[in-house]
């Protein structure tokens, strides 16, 4: 909901903002001449420039954050999230090839009703922040095991490999590969990546082109003090690993 009002706000301000830009620079081309105002402040064709350019970006924030508010509203009016959004598509692909049906708990069935479990006349949320209303046939524990046996069919999915070159995230670690990889500092992944070094197994569940991304587990202190081994997920280069023998017996069977 907060994030729907920023939107909101911004779109808003910078279409009021260009509106007030383009009505500016059609005064100049038109009227320039006869406002004395206008004649005076802008007398030269480098101010001219910057009021367009200023009303083309005014306009083009206005048009993308208009976008974003666009799919926020779309999503609140289905009460859910953008990730609940991906889960839900995961939930009706793995309840199909079940046979089954997956039923969202938290879409009540009316756009209306959905609205108002997000938007209110006062500063305060609706609800405890523990339970919240569901359809009947469901509880407030639905989604969250269906989450559950989404992470054990991935986990079901994954495909152990082998680091046989090492890879870490300094800059320009590339450098040291026995195979450089230039496409390493510019790869377009915005999530965080994963430091290997030769002899370790990963677990891979998904794939790109060069990349990879795993599971390994490392040692590391819990609050405690102890140390105890944690999976660590991240992306690596693809030429840095291998299916493990046991992995390529089995799609050979």
């Amino acid at each position: 909901s907060s994030g729907s009002n920023a939107e909101y706000g911004a779109a808003t301000g910078c279409f009021y903002g260009g509106t007030n830009i383009a009505v500016t620079v059609v005064k100049i081309v038109f009227y320039g001449r006869e406002n004395f105002i206008i004649a005076y402040y802008f007398n030269s064709l480098p101010k001219f420039i910057v009021l367009v350019f200023a009303c083309g970006v005014a306009y083009g924030v206005s048009l993308a954050v208009g976008f974003l508010l666009i799919m926020q509203l779309r999503d609140i009016v289905k009460n859910t999230t953008s990730i609940e959004s991906w889960i839900i598509r995961k939930a009706e692909w793995r309840h199909k090839n079940l046979g089954t049906t997956f039923t969202y708990p938290y879409n009540l069935g009316s756009r209306w009703e959905n609205l108002k479990q997000v938007v209110n006349m006062t500063n305060f949320a609706k609800g405890d922040g523990y339970t919240w209303p569901v359809v009947s046939g469901t509880d407030q524990y639905t989604f969250t095991e269906e989450q559950k046996e989404q992470k054990l069919l991935k986990r079901q999915r994954m495909v152990e490999h082998v680091i046989t070159v090492p890879y870490n995230t300094r800059w320009f670690s590339f450098l040291t590969m026995a195979n450089p990889v230039l496409f390493c500092v510019c790869n377009g992944l915005d999530e965080q990546y994963l430091n290997v070094k030769e002899g370790d197994k990963v677990l891979v569940s998904r794939w790109r082109k060069r990349w990879l991304y795993g599971c390994a587990k490392r040692k590391q202190k819990n609050k405690s003090g102890i140390i105890i081994d944690k999976e660590v997920g991240g992306w690596f280069p693809r030429i840095c690993a291998m299916e493990t023998a046991e992995q390529s017996q089995k799609k050979n069977e």
